[in-house]
């Protein structure tokens, strides 16, 4: 009888200890800290502003079920101040500024979408940008 008590409060305790492990434990949905979070891809229409105020507009190629509703749309989202840029060259991915990068190029931008009490638009924050220039065709 002691032997299945010892045995019951063993498993016991190491359920208690794996659960938290579990691939089902980590799963959040696309929320993070009560924000949603969003990425997509597309091709960049317009860059505006600085560091501080910039903003990136976009037409939504592909991207999560957050942005599925805008695919072949322009979305205009803020850029955070804070983002993570990155430019493909031929050396590789650089960082680099909003400004530098370039209309039409492809891009893959990750960030959060937030949306105020009692209004229904959302405002869609980047926090990291990777831009990939479309190369210039060349006549022969």
């Amino acid at each position: 009888m002691k032997r299945w008590m010892v045995l019951v409060a063993v498993v016991l305790i190491a359920l208690a200890i794996a659960a938290p492990f579990s691939p089902a434990a980590g799963k959040s949905k696309g929320k993070a800290q009560g924000k949603v979070k969003f990425e997509l891809v597309g091709t960049v229409k317009a860059v505006a502003g600085g560091v501080d105020d910039g903003s990136l507009t976009v037409i939504v190629k592909s991207g999560t079920k957050t942005v599925n509703a805008l695919r072949g749309k322009e979305l205009a989202m803020t850029v955070d101040p804070k983002a993570k840029i990155r430019l493909v060259t031929d050396e590789g991915a650089v960082d680099a500024d909003l400004a530098d990068i370039p209309l039409d190029a492809k891009v893959k931008v990750r960030g959060r979408i937030e949306k105020q009490e009692g209004d229904d638009a959302a405002t869609y924050i980047a926090t990291f940008i990777k831009a990939k220039p479309v190369a210039a065709a060349t006549a022969k």
